[in-house]
């Protein structure tokens, strides 16, 4: 694809061609031109929505701030449970049951974040060497990296372009509605824009209702709020990348510019919104950060290089991934802690275990904190680079550190998450220099297995290994760590009856096979109330189990390889009567039956 033509077409053109941009009932305008002019250079970025003060999450959050900003916050911190209003401060079962056990999902935006004793505990200090060792099971003497080759610069933008790293926005008049109706709309999306638990469908929804050209009629911090709301999202997928994409599309056909944050929300979107990462969504991604830094004549911080090497990482484009790096030397400038968290996940995907701890420690000593995300991102490059035993030698680490470390808070919650990042980032930025201050940032941040934990070593032993015993103790763990099991981690259970089943004296049998679905199924009927209670989840990992098409297919696929088609017709129609499914799912889950079984 020519820079001309990603010039003169929509991003949404490039990224969905032969959808030609239709969302069911909210189809996209198809008669936006795509002609751009000149962008002004912007500078300003929208400040996040502070979290309210009631909220547990940001009192957790605030206090690793100050621990990394002010000397006098520099000891050890004990958390207590703050109940909120309507909140109930009974604690956690120790084990799961089958029966009933929640009655409304857990609030992401209102975070639990306590120690693991009610009474103040006695901070453990991590040193750096324990926090460096734990990825060393061998001995291990050290990986010296040769530095990028001198590889080809097209992708560079030409040093002649004057790129610029800040500006201002300017200052503009919105239009004035022309009807009454058009008022109405105008002024309902102001009202909704303002309501934070607005979710971003409803959000969306009263922005398309503002006549064409709608963002003409919104003020500039209108139009930053939209654009910071809209690309906070637990997962990035078709809608969500769609949703985006087609604000950014509209500030372009206005000829309204865009912020540093927002042309790297686009390329994020862009490169993200599926699973597998391809030759498409490169190139999108790359023509959008030309055009950020040629056209806009804004310059790419460290995000925006972190999107471009975790992009080039995914598609199994080496090569360019070097040339990011060695573009970001070039301009010196400091890798973020994603970047780092990326570096460690590429020498995954080059199946070089060596580089994975090397990367690891590097990570280390350059001052960032270790947290649970950062090891399970050890753990998936250890197993992607074929060394799982070192995967789980890391695992047990990890539980042995959260079992001794009761003064780490919990951070339950993609918002939470994003919210912990975000301040380890900043935190590991300012006290690389300041040693004492950054071990109390890093003795109570959570270093503990998590659902994302147990759910990569259970997809590796039931897509891989085949240890299937293996997989029945971490459910038991989870289940004695009060840890929720959500319902993808038995989908990846399922999914491996379709790749270890259907062989003589194979323990992935029938018997069990029928064992594990009996479990899902009640978990399932664990949780129907919740489901049927709460239709606009906050959180897909606040859900429990629910029976989903693909489940459904996951699971006829393994008893058909198992037991065979007959027996597979039978449980077909057992599941039908559980799930009750509508036409549209049940023809979706015949024809893909029908084809499997011949």
């Amino acid at each position: 694809m020519s820079i001309t033509q990603t010039t003169t077409a929509s991003i949404m053109t490039a990224l969905c061609p032969r959808r030609n941009h239709r969302l069911s009932a909210n189809s996209f305008d198809h008669d936006r031109h795509r002609h751009r002019r000149d962008l002004h250079i912007l500078s300003r970025r929208p400040a996040p929505h502070p979290l309210t003060p009631e909220s547990a999450e940001s009192l957790f959050l605030d206090a690793l701030a100050r621990a990394s900003l002010c000397r006098k916050h520099a000891r050890p911190i004990s958390y207590h449970n703050r109940p909120t209003p309507n909140t109930s401060t009974t604690s956690r079962p120790q084990r799961f049951t089958t029966q009933s056990s929640r009655n409304k999902p857990p609030q992401s935006e209102a975070i639990a974040l306590t120690p693991e004793d009610s009474s103040e505990p006695t901070p453990i200090q991590i040193p750096r060497e324990q926090l460096r060792s734990i990825v060393d099971q061998y001995d291990f003497a050290g990986y010296q990296e040769d530095p990028p080759p001198n590889l080809n610069t097209d992708h560079r933008p030409p040093t002649e372009i004057n790129v610029f790293s800040s500006a201002t926005i300017p200052d503009r008049n919105p239009l004035i509605a022309k009807s009454l109706l058009d008022k109405q709309a105008i002024d309902q999306f102001n009202t909704t824009i303002e309501d934070r638990d607005v979710p971003n469908t409803l959000l969306y929804d009263a922005y398309r209702a503002i006549p064409q050209p709608r963002p003409q009629y919104l003020e500039n911090d209108q139009i930053r709020l939209l654009m910071h709301r809209l690309s906070v999202v637990e997962y990035k997928d078709e809608h969500t990348m769609q949703r985006y994409l087609s604000v950014v599309d509209d500030l372009f056909a206005a000829d309204i510019p865009m912020t540093r944050f927002e042309w790297n929300s686009a390329m994020s979107f862009a490169s993200r919104y599926l699973r597998k990462v391809g030759d498409v969504q490169v190139d999108t991604a790359t023509q959008i950060w030309l055009r950020m830094e040629k056209e806009a004549g804004i310059a790419s911080s460290a995000a925006t290089f972190s999107i471009l090497f975790d992009v080039a990482t995914k598609a199994g484009k080496f090569a360019l991934a070097d040339m990011v790096v060695k573009e970001m030397m070039q301009r010196n400038i400091e890798p973020s802690r994603y970047f780092r968290t990326n570096q460690i996940y590429c020498h995954g995907m080059k199946r070089d275990g060596a580089a994975v701890r090397k990367a690891y420690q590097d990570f280390v000593d350059s001052g960032e904190i270790v947290d649970t995300l950062v090891l399970n991102c050890v753990i998936a490059s250890l197993i992607n680079a074929g060394e799982a035993s070192a995967a789980e030698y890391i695992f047990e680490k990890m539980k042995i550190l959260g079992l001794e470390n009761t003064s780490a808070a919990k951070i339950e919650g993609w918002r939470a998450q994003r919210k912990l990042g975000r301040v380890l980032n900043r935190a590991g930025k300012s006290l690389r220099e300041i040693p004492e201050r950054r071990s109390v940032v890093q003795n109570v941040t959570p270093i503990k297995p998590n659902l994302h934990t147990y759910r990569l070593l259970i997809k590796y032993h039931a897509h891989e290994s085949g240890n299937i015993d293996r997989i029945s103790e971490l459910l038991d763990e989870m289940q004695q760590s009060a840890i929720h099991i959500h319902g993808s981690v038995f989908y990846q259970i399922i999914r491996g009856f379709s790749i270890h089943g259907g062989i003589r004296y194979s323990s992935w049998n029938k018997k069990k096979l029928d064992s594990f679905w009996d479990v899902f199924c009640q978990f399932v009927e664990r949780d129907r109330e919740a489901e049927q209670k709460h239709t606009e989840w906050r959180s897909e990992e606040d859900r429990g189990c629910y029976i989903s098409i693909s489940m459904v297919k996951a699971t006829l696929n393994a008893y058909h390889k198992v037991t065979g088609p007959e027996n597979t017709r039978k449980v077909w129609q057992e599941i039908k009567e559980v799930w009750k499914p509508d036409e549209h799912d049940e023809e979706a889950v015949n024809t893909g039956l029908e084809y499997a079984l011949g």
